[in-house]
């Protein structure tokens, strides 16, 4: 567990979701371990695109890679996060580092629901990593930065303030959906987060948060419910898409393909189901280990098969010593899985995971967000029979 220091500048002083505190400009601490870091850093794997779920391995690759990252780059200390990643590696790094930091800042100084982010893709711009997400009836938008570079951190907060016009610009000429008014902005929060690179010792963690001014909107539309469900539903819909098995029954409709046709309806301006279909599936592929009874279900991830890990470690054994936390499980709460199927509408959209936040799970490597999905460490050995020296050896070679 890390405790990060947070910085909240003055501007952020006029956003309607700002917790109560000290006068701004103030400072605080987001708390952050590796499992909450990727529970939050997923939300850059969201996609609005269908087809690619015709590749089911791909998707299952993304996130594997994304787990990789967290377990095999980063080394969490008590007030600092430190990497030793190079390049390219360090600016994809960044991003998702920058995103989940400034997820964790927001979500401790702004009263705001996590299962309402969703990533801001308008007409194919797929290098976008904004995120809007909902409160109480009112939309908003979130930009996040990262970098090892404390010299950086003032231009890329001025990048943000100046990125509210075009976000603005981009929804007038979309609309949501195509042909309608745009649903008005009540704020553009943004987020530059610092972590410290181990050639730059001297550097010390920090996530700014800003709140760039904004003006009113003409012709924007209030938000509906329907699009706040549309927004929880694609939340909910990024895990179903990993933590659900490939179904080789051609008659069966699995959970996150269901949800697409969903989500379509309510922003098209249809009505939520109210009933789901017969054919629907939602077991996922494993049950979460050492926990008898346990509600979360989901799928294992193994950050010593990550490509760089068969390149940097020479057999399994090594790779286990080596990286900190290879293995995780993350899993979906059985009693979000049930309100969604039973198209409880309204309980989905008040529902809070009674467990989150436990001190006790936080100690045990197991974080639990109040949207109901788990994040735990599990001991290498309980998976031993899935991932094997040999092949380890096998994929190995092949990256060699």
């Amino acid at each position: 567990m890390s405790n990060i220091p947070t910085n909240v500048e003055l501007s952020c002083a006029q956003h309607p979701r700002l917790k109560p505190g000290a006068a701004l400009p103030r400072n605080g601490v987001t708390d952050i371990s590796q499992q909450r870091l990727f529970l939050l850093g997923t939300l850059t794997l969201q996609s609005a695109t269908k087809p690619a779920l015709a590749n089911y391995d791909l998707v299952t690759s993304r996130w594997e890679s994304l787990h990789g990252v967290y377990a095999d780059w980063l080394e969490f200390e008590t007030d600092q996060i430190t990497t030793d990643a190079k390049s390219e590696t360090l600016t994809r790094l960044s991003e998702i580092v920058g995103v989940a930091l400034g997820v964790a800042a927001l979500d401790a100084e702004f009263d705001i629901r996590i299962n309402r982010f969703q990533r801001f893709q308008p007409g194919g711009a797929a290098r976008r990593v904004d995120f809007e997400y909902y409160a109480d009836g009112e939309r908003f938008f979130h930009e996040t930065k990262g970098t090892t570079y404390e010299a950086s951190v003032q231009s890329m907060c001025d990048s943000i303030a100046g990125q509210k016009d075009s976000t603005l610009e981009t929804l007038q000429a979309i609309g949501t959906p195509v042909g309608t008014m745009p649903v008005n902005v009540s704020g553009l929060t943004g987020s530059v987060a610092l972590y410290r690179h181990i050639t730059r010792p001297g550097v010390s963690c920090l996530i700014t948060l800003i709140d760039p001014p904004l003006e009113p909107q003409i012709g924007a539309r209030p938000p509906r419910e329907a699009d706040e469900l549309a927004c929880v539903l694609r939340y909910y819909q990024n895990f179903y898409r990993v933590t659900l098995p490939p179904l080789t029954n051609v008659g069966s409709l699995r959970l996150d393909l269901w949800l697409d046709d969903v989500i379509a309806g309510l922003q098209s301006g249809g009505p939520a189901p109210s009933q789901s279909p017969a054919n629907l599936r939602t077991n996922a592929r494993a049950f979460e280990p050492g926990i008898t009874d346990s509600p979360y279900r989901g799928s294992f991830f193994d950050a010593r098969f990550t490509k760089r890990s068969l390149l940097r470690y020479s057999s399994l054994a090594e790779a286990t010593e080596s990286i900190t936390s290879p293995v995780s499980f993350l899993g979906v709460s059985n009693e979000v899985t049930e309100t969604i199927q039973r198209c409880r509408w309204d309980d989905l959209l008040s529902y809070r995971d009674a467990r989150a936040g436990s001190k006790q799970d936080i100690e045990n490597d197991r974080e639990i967000l109040e949207s109901g999905v788990l994040c735990k460490r599990v001991d290498p050995n309980e998976v031993t029979n899935a991932a094997s020296s040999a092949n380890f050896d096998l994929l190995r070679r092949i990256a060699l």
